[in-house]
Parts: structure tokens; sequence; C-alpha cells
């Protein structure tokens, strides 16, 4: 019973690691294993650790290095901004040009006619001389001078053209008695029975007794007018 009891105790006190147990040791000295056994590291709760960093020192070199020479930078130009394109008009084909002809050699140039008009000429008036028929009258009137400002007698006046729709062709002589009121050598050449206008439509011109045209065909204008029914139209030798 003690044997029993004391094999107990022995092994309980084994178990709560209270009794080292010596195990004897063989004579022969067996190969040793190197087992590598990983414990478990114990970690410090709260304590941070600090972790050594080595930077790193560059060395400098002795040996200079080469210098680069700055490369010489464009200067940037100012770009200019485009003006607005003026859109072209439409140009028109040119025509086609005639070829001028041949010119001809004038011939002798005839001799000047000898009348032209006084500068004044033609002046309009009222109807002095017809005073009964008033605004039922329209003519032409004048003298003709020499070159020394004389009257000239017996020369023809020819008034031609279009009046009122009809056409005229009407004469006077210089110096008859019923034209002396406009002066020596005057004339008168009643138009129409009435005032009538009209532009650039009658001419008068000067011949002598023979027909000859002794001045330039002159054009003349009439108006519906009664303060103006009489062009005086007088004519002086150049």
């Amino acid at each position: 019973m003690k044997k029993v009891l004391s094999a107990a105790i022995l092994l309980s006190l084994v178990l709560s690691g209270c009794i080292l147990v010596t195990v004897p040791t063989p004579t022969s000295s067996p190969a040793v294993t190197s087992t590598a056994v990983e414990l478990p590291t114990e970690t410090q709760t709260g304590v941070p650790m600090l972790t050594s960093t080595a930077s790193k020192t560059a060395v400098a070199s002795a040996t200079p290095s080469k210098t680069l020479t700055p490369s010489i930078t464009p200067t940037r130009t100012k770009t200019l901004t485009p003006t607005k394109t003026l859109t072209p008009t439409k140009t028109s084909t040119p025509t086609k040009t005639s070829t001028p002809t041949k010119t001809l050699t004038p011939t002798q140039t005839s001799t000047p006619l000898p009348y032209t008009l006084q500068v004044e000429a033609p002046v309009y008036i009222k109807n002095f001389v017809h005073t009964d028929k008033g605004c039922n009258w329209l003519g032409v009137a004048g003298q003709v001078f020499d070159a020394n400002g004389n009257p000239v007698l017996n020369l023809v006046l020819v008034a031609t053209g279009n009046l009122g729709g009809s056409a005229l062709n009407l004469t006077a002589v210089t110096g008859i008695p019923e034209a002396d009121v406009y002066g020596p050598g005057g004339y008168e050449i009643q138009l129409a029975n009435k005032s009538l206008a009209s532009s650039q439509s009658l001419t008068i011109q000067v011949y002598d007794l023979q027909g000859n045209a002794l001045s330039e065909a002159y054009v003349f204008d009439t108006y519906a007018d009664c303060s103006r029914n009489l062009a005086i139209i007088n004519f002086k030798a150049q």
C-alpha cells in the first residue's frame, strides 16, 4: 500500500513540475542534430519599436565634372495677327477695244463765217411792240452790226426748227421800216400767236440776199411766259 501511495505522489509531483527528473546520459555521444525551433517573439504592448534607417551619404567626387556651355536660346518673334482678307469684287470682263481707223488728214479749213452772236444774246423780255396782243404773240427780233458797230441792212435772217409740234422755216430782212422799233438795221420774226415753250429745237442764222450763209446756225429757246415771249438776238461781224 505504501508503494502505491509513494508512486502516486511522485507522479503528481512530476506532472506539477516540482521534481526534476534526471535522465542518465548514454556513454556514447550521439550525433547532435541542430533543429531550429521558432520561438514566438514577445512583443511589448504599447512600446513602439524604433527602426534605425541608415541614410546613404553621397561621397563627393574629387574630379570636377565638365561644365556645359549654355546654348543660345532663340528669341521668340512676335506672331502678327493676320488682317481681315477682303473679298475681291467681281471684275467685269473688258469689252473688245476696236482698232482705231486711220485718221484722215483734214482738208483746208474753210474761211470762218463773218457774223457771230453778240456776247449778251439771246436776251428774253416781254413783247413791248405788239402790246395789243400781249401773250398771244411769240417772236424773235434784233439787229445786225458790222465790225465797226454800224447797223447792216438787207441781210436775211432765217429761223427754222420745230415749235409746238409744227415745223418752222421763217425769214426776215434787216432794215425794213416795221422793224425800226428795234433800232437801225433791225429785224423781226413772229414764231407763234401764243407763248410756247421749246428747248434746243429752234435755230437762227444770217444769210446774204444770194442765200450764202454768213453765220453759223445758233440754237435758242422759247418760254410759255408772257414776260419772256420776245427773244432779242443781235449779230455782229468778226
